[in-house]
């Protein structure tokens, strides 16, 4: 997953805001627990 920013302060707003590095990990944590089940 990537999202490209124009500048730092841009991706330190948008993570302030909406948590998005965390929410990055955990829906990237969610996609491999349920691809586990497709096994």
């Amino acid at each position: 997953m990537e999202q490209i920013f124009p500048n730092k302060e841009e991706l330190e707003r948008v993570n302030k805001k909406y948590g998005a590095i965390e929410g990055g990990k955990q829906h990237i944590g969610n996609l491999a627990k349920y691809l586990e089940t497709l096994k």
